[in-house]
């Protein structure tokens, strides 16, 4: 599933330091692409302290990879666990949408799953919805669809089997 690069944009393994801007892009995209929250999208979901542990409890064997600007600057993250086969979080920061981020992200994950043996990988994707209308979150489906995974299906990688 490997992505071709993209001009001005580098992948590599998060750092300590970057866990306040990996908490910024969640925030932001939060903020965007979660209105069906309401006030609650507006308003930080984790704290400072949440982002460090997070980043630390993603040091190896797990995956915690950072897509960074021609300045630096976190533009996206994407968290596997190798050992559950699981891509577990992938976020892209609203002002980088469209340029291919998200995908390169998810070509890394992938990568990083294959390379340790792991031929099919958990994506768990869930249409969220906002119980009063109806509306659902159309980035799900947008990655399934992607990922190859139109249906929402899951593979297991122990057993080889799709899970519902």
């Amino acid at each position: 599933m490997t992505e071709a690069k993209l001009p001005g944009i580098r992948l590599r393994q998060a750092a300590a330091s970057d866990a306040q801007a990996i908490g910024a892009v969640f925030d932001a995209a939060v903020r965007v692409g979660w209105t069906y929250l309401g006030d609650l999208a507006t308003e930080p979901m984790f704290s400072a302290a949440d982002w460090d542990k997070d980043v630390a409890d993603h040091a190896p064997p797990n995956v915690l990879l950072v897509a960074t600007d021609e300045g630096d600057r976190v533009v996206g993250f994407t968290a596997a666990h190798p050992q559950d086969c699981e891509m577990f979080l992938l976020f892209v920061d609203p002002t980088a949408a469209g340029r291919g981020v998200g995908r390169m992200l998810l070509a890394a994950a992938d990568d990083a799953l294959r390379a340790a043996n792991r031929s099919r990988i958990i994506l768990p994707l869930r249409h969220r919805q906002k119980p009063d209308c109806g509306i659902s979150d159309p980035w799900t489906g947008l990655i399934r669809r992607r990922s190859g995974n139109e249906h929402g299906r899951r593979a297991d990688c122990r057993s080889g089997a799709l899970l519902q």
